[in-house]
């Protein structure tokens, strides 16, 4: 149908300002005004224009996983005309990181329209131990925010554009396409709350021409970070190995700690006034000297300084109706489309049983999931728990059975651990995503070495209904019952998607009714 008609994009900015700083509940509101008639929304998008503002030119990535959509906490929508709420995605830069790792095969789009990190993954197989993924400074994917000149360090941080889709229901993003009647709906308000930059981006690794990566953020343990050889002191000293100067993860201008003894530890707070190459080892000019007859250690970051600044605009894709349509949307029209509800539950650190009580109200559910993060990380230096969330082993979770109207879901519970039954975990949660009317296309790193481990975010899922059917959790009293064979190191957050087909009602009084 859209193909037949005459359509053409529309460049909204928001009503509230123009430039942002990307700060837990600053909002962007974007209005489309009934005149926009029909909005093909997927292939409507939002331009992030995002900068790198630290204070002293810090060197960070945007989460690897969510991208662009890392600086987005929450989406709200509402009637433009008559102010009623129509939907509300909470965690949304959260799904969406889970939405890149699990939707999509090819990353290549991510990585460079969205600004997703060199890989697209929570966690990759290291030493024999599943750990996080970092975000190295020789890998150009991570660095789109944060390039420098690579002979001399020289920060050149300017806007960087990036082009994602706004992957709201009332758009259709998980359904069949279809034209969003924004004139039947009175127009649209949508208001994006973003998120704190500590949670949206990361520092970089340094790393050695070997490919020996380095931690420098500044809460890494004495000893990590840049080595430098014994003997050195001085404003002028020379890294141990070989190293670019564009992968050291540092810029001119920041604030660093260098570690050295002189008979005892001791640290030197300075910043970095020039980078350079000397025989393939950087040479850092410092704006103090390490004290003569001491011993430059290693050096790393000082301070978190994480910030950002976007300037948005939302690139609708206006379909203009035939008078035919307009008039048969006069006479009152349903509007169906799949969201989610969040819940949000504590899983304190010493319980060894837990159950999470969700009282949905969603007479149309399709799924269930469910992603655990450890509160403490929330906004790591090099990788935020927010995002990545936790696995089994860490967890030491070893039970995952629903509870729904009464009945047992699955009725034998299963340990989703890697040694396990991780197999039934990901089958359970294969069906769960194919329920969102999109098919699954990743389940992990297929890297021999992370095919036993869980490498994208992990999540339990269950199946509540096949398409085209639905299943009514009204008074269904749901419960997600956990095991877990010992406790924790913190308390944990049980995030849960619950998710719906939604219907907006709109009357031939232009009354609108939103069915859950």
């Amino acid at each position: 149908m859209s193909n037949q008609l005459p359509s053409k994009f529309v460049s909204l900015v928001p009503t509230n300002g123009t430039q942002f700083t990307v700060e837990q509940g600053n909002k962007v509101i974007f209005e489309l005004a009934p005149s926009l008639a029909l909005v093909k929304g997927r292939d409507s998008y939002l331009v992030l224009d995002i900068l790198n503002n630290s204070s002293d030119q810090k060197r960070t990535a945007l989460n690897n996983m969510a991208g662009a959509d890392s600086i987005i906490d929450r989406v709200d929508v509402y009637s433009l005309n008559t102010g009623i709420h129509l939907e509300t995605m909470q965690n949304y830069n959260q799904w969406q990181a889970v939405t890149n790792q699990y939707y999509f095969e090819d990353k290549t789009n991510l990585q460079t329209l969205q600004g997703c990190g060199d890989k697209v993954y929570a966690f990759e197989r290291s030493g024999g131990n599943n750990s996080l993924v970092s975000q190295p400074a020789n890998r150009v994917a991570n660095c789109q925010i944060s390039p420098v000149v690579e002979a001399t360090g020289s920060p050149v941080y300017n806007y960087r554009r990036f082009t994602t889709p706004l992957k709201a229901g009332i758009f259709r993003y998980w359904d069949e396409e279809r034209l969003t009647p924004v004139i039947a709906l009175q127009g649209l308000r949508i208001e994006i709350t973003l998120a704190d930059a500590k949670q949206a981006c990361v520092f970089l690794d340094a790393v050695e021409d070997d490919g020996s990566v380095k931690n420098i953020s500044p809460s890494a343990a004495r000893g990590s970070g840049i080595p430098f050889p014994d003997g050195q002191s001085g404003a002028n000293i020379i890294c141990t190995n070989d190293m670019k100067v564009k992968n050291t993860g540092m810029a001119v201008g920041n604030l660093v700690k260098v570690y050295y003894n002189d008979g005892g530890d001791q640290e030197l707070d300075t910043s970095i006034t020039a980078l350079a190459d000397n025989g393939g080892k950087v040479q850092f000019t410092l704006a103090d000297a390490v004290p003569g007859g001491t011993t430059a250690k290693s050096m790393i970051l000082r301070s978190d300084t994480r910030a950002l600044q976007v300037k948005p605009e939302f690139r609708v894709l206006s379909v203009a109706p035939p008078q035919g349509m307009v008039n048969e949307i006069g006479n009152g029209m349903a509007y169906e489309f799949t969201s989610y509800d969040y819940h949000v539950d504590n899983i304190p650190a010493n319980a060894r049983k837990h159950l999470i009580e969700f009282n949905s109200v969603a007479t149309r559910a399709n799924c269930i999931f469910t992603q655990f993060q450890p509160i403490s990380g929330d906004k790591g230096e090099l990788n935020s728990t927010y995002f990545s969330g936790d696995i089994p082993g860490n967890l030491n979770l070893n039970e995952v059975q629903y509870f729904i109207n009464g009945r047992l879901q699955p009725v034998r519970s299963y340990d989703p651990g890697e040694k396990r039954e991780k197999i039934i975990a990901l089958s359970e949660l294969n069906k769960a995503l194919g329920t969102i009317n999109k098919e699954t296309q990743d389940l992990g790193n297929p890297d021999t070495q992370n095919l036993d481990v869980y490498t994208n975010t992990f999540m339990i899922g269950r199946q509540l209904a096949r398409q085209p059917y639905y299943y009514n959790l009204r008074d269904a009293e749901g419960q997600i019952r956990l095991g877990f064979s010992g406790t924790r190191a913190g308390d944990t957050l049980a995030n849960t998607f619950i998710w719906s087909k939604r219907i907006i009602s709109i009357g031939q009084d232009a009354s609108l009714n939103v069915l859950l």
